[in-house]
């Protein structure tokens, strides 16, 4: 906590300059969508231990502290740049002075943060700020939704003493309808001049998507953007070419490589790995500066490639090969060492393992141990000298922190954390087993499966015995590229089905999912909901045929949230209540239509080039097969700003066209896609527990 004017405040996060003289001090946060927030910031200086507040605002002759968007420090600490009403501001560390950057900003114009789509979708972070190395320059992205429609949340119990509810607009595109229209605007601060990148060679549409921006040195920056379908990826090069008279710079601006992702790999284009920066090194015989880049082989996997110069088209060396995934992209670089160091699903697509290998491509070495099954989190320094292990799964994580330049040496490191506690506490519960099995659902395609079994399954003799059979319960989330099956360490909801209530839990990752390979993923392309049920499906039905006499063909479930919610009543309208009894579906997409664009163009085109796949296959549209399933569950939370309550709503009045009356209901009122609101979360996780706990009964 800190005290400001007899005030105190409770620190949200503390960001020291490179100096160790000031620092960002936040508090008071006001969440706005999934990584934005406003809140205070302030400046701590360590030197007089005082704190004053970033911006002020006078108020009949009085200050008023303003909530900013977010605060954070330039790459060589001389500026603080911040976000206040989407317009950008710099505060010169130097003499204490503001400058505010941009004028426009608005309820419509976003100046260096995303709007609500671009921070869920592409983004995934409030900043769209992009620096120079050496504090010059920074790119930033201005965002115009003026044209996009709005979604009306409602809001009824956020104040007790309101009779009528809280009606917020939220600009939302949805599939085919406009999305925002995004420009990028170099900033250079010495001369105070802003110029807009300019976008006449674009082939990509109006409404292109920026995916990524990063600066390779001082005057180069890749920016990386897309079609709205995300079809299409150009990489740009943005270069600063010099000054002339009165302070005017000169700019190229080029597009150096173009991917077709659909024509190349019967993909599309995701959220990009970062760029990995090559500096020159003349003892190594490179002059210029490089980047490392994930490119798609042509088997259909990711690799590593090398481009030594920032305007070839053509990578100097493809590192890696393999029919194996490279994780997000080069994670550091060792200058001394010349060697990239990244994450790989070279054991199996359910593992993550660190390796290391040279700019020329040779002497790939494992860090961690890829002969066994292991989940590995790293995070190494920028110069790629020290490297943070953290060892997630299946065992009890542990962490350490090694000196890459020693002797390395997986057994020592210095522990930042250790499992002894943990270990020996779980010895006093009985935890259910967890097994990693593979079922072959066509020919020559196999989907990972985790196996929770309860210990009472193991007592083979007093099974027999007792003519003891289990109920199943199938967990699943399936979206297109996603992973949820793993050998992470957890203890999760499933665990405690497995432990309570007796029951056999399969994790199910279908077709269409990451980590094997786009042959894999691009099952989904055009028709997200097809192949998820088949194959959850067909997996528990060769589950139960091999496990015959010990599931309860009479008591199986499946549940999921959100894209696993669709999931759970595509399986439930395709196997109409066959193999599995009961469902549970919480904030689940009904009709693609409802969501999103750009997550939903990115796997499904637009509605006018693909009318099949959303009208007939994206949708819960076999009402009648409901009729035949036991029981099913739907809950959502009112106020859901991702996936609409309209979902729920829309598939419920179907239902009751169809007179469909097996199914129970649970909403939360004012409660957003993660369903917290007053408490709402445990009361989810009660209610799928006694639901299902009732239908294994056999209650219903």
């Amino acid at each position: 906590k800190m005290q400001y004017k007899d005030k105190t405040y409770t620190i949200l996060s503390f960001v020291p300059n490179l100096n160790l003289t000031k620092a960002i001090v936040s508090s008071n946060k006001e969440s706005q969508y999934r990584h934005s927030y406003f809140a205070y910031f302030f400046i701590y200086d360590f030197i007089t231990k005082e704190i004053e507040p970033l911006k002020l605002s006078e108020n009949d002759g009085k200050e008023e502290m303003l909530k900013l968007s977010y605060a954070n420090w330039s790459p060589l600490g001389n500026y603080i740049y911040y976000i206040y009403n989407n317009n950008i501001y710099l505060k010169d560390i130097s003499n204490n002075k503001d400058l505010q950057v941009t004028n426009d900003g608005s309820e419509n114009v976003f100046n260096g943060k995303p709007d609500w789509v671009y921070e869920e979708e592409v983004l995934a972070t409030d900043n769209a700020i992009y620096w120079s190395p050496n504090d010059e320059n920074f790119i930033f992205l201005k965002t115009d939704e003026t044209d996009v429609p709005v979604f009306q949340l409602e809001y009824y119990v956020q104040d007790n003493q309101d009779v009528y509810p809280k009606i917020v607009d939220l600009k939302y595109p949805k599939p085919g309808f406009s999305n925002p229209i995004v420009s990028l605007i170099n900033y250079n601060i010495k001369s105070n001049k802003a110029v807009e990148i300019d976008h006449s060679d674009n082939n990509l549409g109006e409404d292109f998507i920026l995916y990524d921006c990063k600066w390779i040195d001082n005057k180069n920056a890749i920016i990386k953007e897309t079609d709205r379908e995300s079809n299409q990826l150009n990489i740009r090069n943005f270069k600063i070419l010099g000054k002339e008279e009165d302070d005017i710079y000169t700019y190229s601006n080029e597009i150096i490589r173009k991917v077709n992702a659909v024509e190349e790999f019967g993909g599309w284009i995701e959220e990009t790995s970062d760029l990995l920066v090559i500096p020159p090194n003349h003892e190594q015989d490179r002059k210029h500066y490089g980047y490392v880049d994930v490119i798609v082989d042509e088997n259909g996997f990711r690799q590593l490639a090398y481009f030594d110069q920032i305007s070839n088209e053509k990578p100097k060396k493809i590192l890696t090969n393999g029919n194996y995934d490279i994780i997000g992209g080069g994670l550091a670089f060792n200058y001394e060492k010349n060697k990239i160091y990244f994450l790989s699903a070279k054991k199996s697509s359910i593992t993550r393992h660190l390796y290391t290998i040279s700019l020329n491509g040779d002497d790939l070495q494992a860090i961690t141990n890829d002969k066994v099954d292991e989940w590995n989190d790293v995070k190494l320094s920028p110069n790629g000298n020290y490297l943070l292990l953290s060892n997630r799964g299946p065992s009890v994580p542990t962490q350490k922190l090694f000196n890459i330049n020693e002797d390395f040496d997986l057994e020592k490191g210095n522990n930042l954390a250790t499992s002894d506690t943990t270990i020996k506490y779980l010895k006093k519960f009985q935890v259910p087993k967890h097994t990693f099995l593979e079922f072959e659902v066509d020919e020559g395609v196999k989907c990972h499966v985790k196996e929770i079994l309860p210990t009472s399954y193991f007592d083979n003799e007093k099974n027999k015995q007792n003519n003891k059979t289990y109920p199943l319960l199938v967990n699943v989330y399936g979206g297109p590229g996603s992973q949820t099956v793993d050998v992470l360490f957890n203890i999760g909801f499933e665990d405690a089905v497995s432990s309570s209530l007796d029951a056999i839990v399969l994790q199910i990752e279908p077709r269409g999912t990451g980590g094997n390979g786009w042959k894999y993923k691009s099952f989904a392309k055009n028709q997200i909901g097809y192949w998820e049920p088949r194959d959850i499906v067909n997996i528990v039905e060769q589950y139960i045929k091999s496990h015959e006499g010990l599931v309860n063909t009479e008591r199986t479930a499946i549940w999921g949230w959100s894209y696993g919610g669709f999931t759970t009543l595509k399986t439930l309208e395709y196997d109409a209540g066959k193999t599995i009894k009961y469902g549970m579906s919480v904030a689940p997409v009904t009709n693609w239509l409802f969501y999103d664009s750009i997550y939903t163009e990115r796997y499904m085109d637009l509605p006018k080039n693909n009318e099949k796949g959303y009208r007939e296959i994206s949708v819960i549209s076999e009402l009648e097969n409901f009729k035949s399933v036991k029981r099913f569950l739907i809950m959502h939370g009112t106020a859901d700003d991702n996936v609409h309550f309209q979902n729920s709503l829309d598939l419920i009045d179907r239902f009751n066209l169809k007179t469909v009356e097996n199914f129970d209901l649970k909403y939360f009122p004012d409660s957003n896609h993660g369903i917290f609101h007053h408490g709402a979360n445990k009361i989810v996780y009660d209610k799928l527990f006694k639901w299902l706990s009732d239908a294994f009964a056999g209650d219903f």
